[in-house]
């Protein structure tokens, strides 16, 4: 009966306390639907205070692979929270630096279309192409060949010039951080036909 009694006592702590971690703005995230996430996520201002709302509102949107937010995640490639991040400085950080990252790896393939979209348009920031290759690439960890095969499948079908440089640009950036000692890897770059 005391250890029921000491369980019961602990978890009622436990939900006191543990909503307290979250910001005062940031709870009725917390209960939000996908839908609401989104729309917080589109609406919100980068400033400190929201950090830890949108960190939460894209971590939520990950955990249940809410695919309507692929877009509004892609714009948020970039979103890089204020707070001090010394301690998540282990390799790939950027799925901890970026939250949008990490999301959109959980949300999974679906997400190619427009990562690769994302690596291709030139009004995105170097940062944000960078980002979308990154998760790109890690959607196909099982099979760099394949990921390297894909963009070098949309570099050969390209006509517009600079879709196709920052396309050699990528896949040249995802052979040199992706590939290691993958020969089949290296060798799927080496495939493009010549800009």
């Amino acid at each position: 009966m005391r250890c029921i009694l000491k369980a019961a006592l602990f978890a009622a702590l436990m939900l006191v306390f543990g909503s307290r971690s979250l910001p005062q703005n940031c709870q009725a995230l917390a209960t939000a639907t996908p839908e609401d996430l989104v729309s917080f996520l589109e609406d919100t201002t980068k400033n400190k205070s929201t950090d830890q709302c949108v960190r939460l509102a894209m971590k939520k949107l990950g955990e249940v692979r809410f695919q309507p937010a692929i877009p509004t995640l892609i714009k948020l490639l970039d979103f890089k929270p204020t707070e001090d991040v010394t301690l998540m400085m282990h390799p790939p950080y950027e799925f901890k630096v970026y939250p949008a990252t990490a999301a959109l790896r959980e949300i999974g393939k679906a997400s190619l279309p427009a990562l690769l979209g994302a690596i291709t348009n030139g009004s995105r920031s170097q940062q944000v192409r960078s980002n979308a290759l990154l998760v790109f690439m890690s959607l196909h960890s099982d099979n760099k060949s394949a990921g390297i095969l894909a963009l070098v499948k949309e570099h050969d079908r390209t006509s517009d010039s600079d879709s196709k440089m920052r396309l050699a640009d990528a896949i040249t950036e995802a052979a040199q951080r992706f590939c290691y000692a993958d020969e089949a890897c290296k060798q799927a770059a080496s495939s493009r036909t010549n800009p």
